[in-house]
């Protein structure tokens, strides 16, 4: 048995992020052990929901503005050496039957270095990691779980492009987890199975501002220049 864990950034949606809970572990093999982080806002006017939804789960919370910070306020080293893959789950993505199995044989086969490329949607950018998920050394030598210095948009970008420059990205395109989200599209024996595409709300608002793209896409080109190196803040 190996262990995985997976880290949930979310905001305003309880209902919907304990519908990603029940599918990601209802969809697993059985073969292996999950823990699961829910990372959450103090402000958050649906806190008390999540807590009631979540009574036995690790719901850590804390002061911030963004995703990006939620989900670095769990990063931790020593947390992540525990564990052999390791990702990050959202609201938006569902995960397929025997995801942790199909992950798994992909890291035995090319190490757990890598971080893993899924198909997420049928249309979009074809080399983004949407879903960020891999073994737990490429965590542990990027440094981070999203490069701190955005606000939100282009962090996944910023990931992908590390992967590529340094020899840790792996393609897994057979194995697909849908993203609902309201921007995309999916055809409908998808949405059948996996329910409607999720509406822009107030959390998408917060994360889609013209500042965080601005940002995000002046952050991305000085680390391209850079060359993409770890984090060692």
């Amino acid at each position: 048995m190996k262990k995985i864990l997976l880290v949930h950034p979310s905001r305003g949606r309880p209902e919907q992020a304990k519908k990603i809970y029940d599918n990601i572990v209802q969809n697993m093999s059985g073969e292996n052990e999950l823990t699961y982080i829910f990372t959450l806002d103090n402000d958050d006017p649906t806190l008390e929901k999540y807590k009631e939804l979540f009574p036995n789960l690790i719901l850590v919370t804390g002061d911030n503005h963004t995703s990006i910070e939620a989900t670095n306020r769990v990063y931790n080293k020593e947390l992540i050496s525990q564990y052999q893959l390791v990702g990050i789950s959202s609201d938006d993505i569902y995960f397929p039957k025997n995801w942790d199995k199909n992950l798994f044989e992909i890291l035995d086969a090319h190490g757990y270095d890598k971080v893993i490329k899924t198909t997420n949607q049928f249309q979009g950018d074809p080399h983004l990691l949407n879903l960020q998920i891999g073994g737990f050394q490429f965590f542990l030598d990027y440094g981070t779980f999203y490069w701190p210095e955005y606000i939100s948009m282009h962090a996944d970008n910023d990931m992908t492009q590390f992967a590529m420059v340094h020899g840790r990205y792996v393609e897994a395109r057979h194995l697909l987890f849908p993203h609902m989200q309201y921007s995309l599209s999916m055809p409908k024996d998808i949405t059948d199975q996996y329910g409607p595409m999720m509406t822009f709300d107030d959390t998408y608002a917060r994360e889609n501002e013209g500042k965080a793209f601005e940002h995000g896409g002046a952050t991305l080109n000085k680390r391209a220049r850079e060359g993409f190196p770890p984090w060692l803040g």
